[in-house]
């Protein structure tokens, strides 16, 4: 077994003590849920990673040195969200019945940003996550999830603290499990420090979580108490704590604090309308969001550059239609898979305006293992230039971008028969990997006269560097390569090549061909012509992995994304077993927690008036 950094916290599960008195997972002081799977626990075989465990020996503390700490109070923020962040994986399981928000209540009028972690796991949250962790290296066995957790949690507190804090007997016993966090009104350029943040907390235990906190701001100089409002800090403002209704605890500026007192857990900001159109927007329960106000902000910036005596923002028309007017981020279990979402209004500049398949798919090879795909590319580019050139602050730059252009077209001649646009990655038939770009032309003439042109410029520019052009035929197909020279000559003319770097014996090719269906750009010719390959039957379309991925994200879409884990943990671990020694630690310490990871996909798609995109990453 290799040694591991003792600085470093092992946060694998340690095998549960078969006579703990933990009960099953559930809410404090409840029965257990019967949601999540429960399965035995086993010893792992010899060698595992869970085998591996060990406590983690006690670190030395570190105390502070004498004298006050001179950190403002934005300190004592940093150390409470490190701290109680810390937390947040552990009340995962502890809690099992949804309940309202009790934290949304207090974030302040005019937040322009708020975020929520709904710890106490609402709806089928519990049991979907639960099923997800199950496939890991110790998390099978879910009655005994607390135990384990609070085991991980311990370790990870005591590191961040400095082994002044820990988990189970300082923050659990009074932590509620929500977590909310907002930036209030932004300030006005000339008085910074109107900057409003607040941190709010539900607790369960008010006096030991008032005692939490005066511990872990020991250090920091007090103002005493003020109707229940604790300053802390130097100068002004000052930080404020303070535990409002029995319910929250709330920490940030003196003003946002007392603002969330007065509330009452019933602030204007819930009536928000962007806020409330964007928490309709999302769909089921999860296991948190953050909220953004990204045309408040944007409005904001260009104020601030003016106000500061600068130049006007740049391209702010156009910055401001980039920019949705908001936008809502969601973390999602979903028993096999772990969901992230991002919801917004519809770009204004896209060309790409109704939901489809991709064309793709369907021409690269089946062992793909990674496909970007961005439908309408070339219009939405087209698009996109159109509107910068509407700023009269661009016109000279584009005067000089045109004469450049010009020799190959200009813009209609390099974008004007670009559809579809991606990248492709794929497996080759010697278990080595090869890719490029491809295209689904709406000109296939379009596409080879740039091609031509090109061709034209390599061949007289790079003769004399002893770069040449040929064409080739491959099944009725004409492929033009670009011969750029030896590796390892190139390797050479390079100068000093990083240390560990080896390069591939062989010429580097850039290799090229257009066809009615596709155009592809690659190194070496093996990818072009497994594109060429492609077709009806065997491409990545028909891959039922692939299928069965892109469902689950919306199989028509605006963009997507694919990346299949499996397959590049294989081709990986066939390279890697060339040196058995890290192999061998590759398969104790690594690979069990890579094992279960599926797949990558992502895909962003129209509805009505919204942007929705989905990534998920799956397991097996």
């Amino acid at each position: 077994m290799t040694e591991r950094d003792p600085n470093r916290p092992d946060l694998t599960p340690a095998e549960p003590d078969a006579t703990s008195s933990a009960g099953p997972v559930g809410a404090a002081g409840g029965t257990a849920s019967t949601d999540a799977p429960t399965v035995a626990w086993t010893r792992p075989a010899s060698g595992s990673a869970d085998e591996a465990t060990q406590r983690m020996p006690a670190a030395e503390p570190v105390r502070p040195s004498g004298g006050r700490n001179r950190g403002r109070w934005a300190a004592a923020l940093l150390v409470t969200a490190l701290i109680a962040a810390a937390g947040i994986a552990a009340v995962f399981f502890l809690t099992g019945q949804a309940a309202p928000s009790t934290v949304v209540g207090y974030a302040p009028r005019g937040s322009v940003v708020y975020g929520e972690l709904r710890l106490d796991l609402p709806g089928d949250q519990r049991q979907k996550l639960g099923q997800f962790l199950a496939k890991f290296p110790g998390f099978a066995d879910q009655s005994t999830l607390e135990v384990k957790l609070d085991d991980v949690l311990d370790r990870v507190v005591r590191a961040v603290s400095e082994d002044r804090q820990d988990w189970s007997t300082k923050i659990k016993p009074w932590f509620g499990g929500e977590l909310g966090f907002s930036i209030g009104a932004l300030p006005p350029p000339d008085a910074p420090e109107q900057a409003r943040v607040l941190l709010i907390a539900s607790v369960t235990d008010t006096a030991k979580a008032r005692a939490w906190f005066d511990e872990v701001t020991a250090d920091l100089p007090r103002s005493g108490d003020q109707n229940g409002v604790t300053l802390f800090g130097e100068g002004s403002p000052k930080g404020a704590m303070a535990v409002a209704d029995n319910r929250v605890m709330l920490v940030g500026d003196e003003a946002s604090v007392r603002a969330a007192i007065d509330s009452k857990g019933n602030s204007d900001f819930k009536a928000d309308e962007r806020f409330k159109t964007a928490l309709a927007a999302a769909e089921g329960d999860s296991l948190g969001y953050t909220y953004l106000d990204l045309r408040t902000y944007v409005d904001w910036a260009a104020g601030l550059t003016e106000s500061l005596g600068g130049a006007p923002m740049p391209l702010l028309g156009l910055t401001r239609d980039l920019t949705p007017e908001w936008m809502l981020l969601r973390l999602q279990a979903r028993g096999d898979a772990i969901a992230f979402e991002a919801v917004n209004p519809h770009s204004a500049i896209s060309a790409a305006d109704a939901n489809r398949a991709s064309s793709l798919a369907e021409q690269v090879p089946p062992s793909t293992f990674l496909l970007l795909d961005a439908h309408d590319y070339g219009a939405t580019l087209r698009e996109l230039i159109a509107r910068v050139r509407q700023d009269p602050s661009t016109a000279e730059a584009f005067e000089q971008v045109d004469q450049a252009l010009g020799i190959v077209g200009g813009e209609e001649g390099i974008l004007g028969w670009m559809g579809d646009a991606g990248i492709a990655i794929a497996r080759d038939a010697d278990a080595g990997l090869h890719g490029g770009l491809v295209f689904r032309p709406t000109d296939r003439e379009d596409a080879e006269r740039l091609l031509t042109t090109l061709r034209s410029f390599v061949s007289l520019g790079g003769a004399q560097a002893g770069v040449t052009v040929r064409d080739e035929t491959y099944n009725g197909t004409t492929i033009t390569v670009i011969d750029l020279g030896d590796f390892q000559d190139l390797a050479a003319g390079a100068g000093q090549m990083p240390p560990g770097l080896e390069l591939p014996e062989g010429r580097l090719e850039v290799v090229y061909t257009a066809t009615d269906d596709v155009v592809v750009i690659g190194i070496g010719q093996s990818f072009v012509r497994a594109v060429l390959d492609a077709g009806p039957g065997a491409s990545l379309a028909d891959e039922p992995r692939y299928q069965q991925a892109l469902e689950r994200v919306g199989r028509e879409n605006l963009a997507s994304f694919y990346f299949d884990v499996t397959a590049v943990r294989e081709m990986v671990e066939t390279l890697g077993s060339t040196d058995p020694a890290a192999f061998a630690q590759y398969e104790r310490d690594v690979k069990p927690y890579l094992l279960p990871l599926d797949a990558m996909v992502q895909a962003t798609v129209l509805e009505g008036e919204l942007d929705r995109t989905i990534s998920i990453i799956t397991v097996k």
